[in-house]
């Protein structure tokens, strides 16, 4: 396994050299039946979202990263993702985001009752020893990625990682589009600091009426800037990641 850490070489979402087709992608995810799709595969904080699992299971689980029967219907996905990411395609989903949704600010740190970080267990190391990608399918200039303290636009078709350990969250302004983004969690391996050192660090926004909207139900650990209670900043913090070895 690789000894590469993301919160080392980027502390928020940046912009990869990598473009798929995403209508094509779009057509495959439109083909999948309704009833297929999981209310429940997601935590609490993707209240608003619906998503399928085309690669594993929600890490909580602990089951192996197979791939699931729908992914043998999505040729195109199914390729790209196996063929195009710099690194192992682990743990592989379809997400939508629904019009007006939101997805409160969060962290994937897995963190006690007590809001500190577990340390030691496999859900936790997976967050820490992988890297997410997103792939927007189908979104717009109405929806907006929070990241560690800047809002980002990702367009159709373009291929972003971002810092999942850090504060995250997402809203979606559309009034009657849904966001879907194939999410990846890949495992890196000696491409994957080359992509991102050839990556878009890009500069984002900070709206504060946004982020009050994110963090009124906030899931940011207690010791956050962002948790639920504190009060909304008036200009872009960078939160430090601090990881200590297991």
């Amino acid at each position: 396994m690789t000894s590469f850490k993301q919160y080392e070489l980027f502390n928020k979402c940046i912009r990869l050299p990598i473009e798929f087709d995403a209508e094509r992608a779009l057509s495959e995810v439109r083909s999948i039946p309704a009833d297929v799709y999981d209310p429940l595969s997601r935590g609490p904080s993707h209240e608003d979202v619906q998503a399928i699992f085309l690669k594993g299971y929600p890490p909580r689980l602990a089951k192996p990263d197979d791939d699931r029967k729908i992914l043998k219907s999505l040729p195109y996905i199914a390729s790209f993702i196996r063929n195009s990411l710099p690194g192992k395609p682990c743990k592989c989903m379809i997400a939508g985001l629904k019009p007006n949704g939101i997805i409160p600010v969060h962290s994937d740190r897995l963190l006690d009752k007590n809001g500190k970080p577990v340390r030691g267990s496999k859900e936790a190391l997976y967050f820490e020893e992988t890297m997410r990608i997103h792939m927007p399918v189908a979104s717009s200039r109405f929806t907006r990625f929070f990241n560690n303290g800047e809002f980002f636009n990702m367009r159709e078709g373009e291929v972003w990682a971002i810092n999942n350990l850090a504060i995250h969250g997402v809203i979606n302004e559309h009034p009657t589009d849904t966001r879907i983004h194939i999410i990846v969690d890949i495992l890196p391996d000696e491409r994957t600091e080359a992509v991102i050192k050839s990556a878009e660090f890009i500069k984002g926004n900070f709206d504060q009426k946004l982020l009050a909207r994110l963090m009124e139900n906030s899931m940011a650990p207690p010791d956050s800037i962002y948790a639920r209670g504190r009060p909304v900043p008036d200009h872009s913090i960078i939160e430090t990641i601090t990881v200590t070895p297991h």
